[in-house]
């Protein structure tokens, strides 16, 4: 897993596949400014957080992209971010899409 972060533009990658030819074969949008990319095996391959510093200060945020997703892709997508690794960035109510970002002290242990 390999994080790399934007301070200008407040941007968090965190990129879990290492092997170069796990590529990302489809991305989705959780809510604005938030994308899933997955293989095509349906393994998540990186996570892009656009703002992410003040999406962390927020007790509650609204995966509201996610709700509008076909119930087969939404069901898989649900699946993928209640699993490591992805739990430990995110967690989310598959009733109500409502859920947090986790570590919000990630970036305190990252260089800038």
């Amino acid at each position: 897993m390999q994080l790399l972060y934007d301070e200008e533009g407040d941007v968090l990658e965190v990129i879990f596949k290492d092997d170069a030819g796990d590529i990302a074969e489809a991305g989705y949008e959780l809510r604005k400014g938030m994308v899933l990319y997955v293989t095509a095996d349906m393994a998540p391959a990186q996570l892009t957080i656009v703002s992410f510093r003040p999406l962390t200060q927020l007790p509650v945020v609204h995966f509201d992209r996610l709700e509008k997703q076909s119930a087969k892709i939404r069901n898989n997508l649900l699946r993928l971010i209640a699993s490591p690794p992805l739990s430990r960035f995110l967690r989310i109510d598959p009733v109500t899409f409502y859920g947090q970002i986790m570590s919000p002290a990630l970036l305190d242990v990252c260089p800038a």
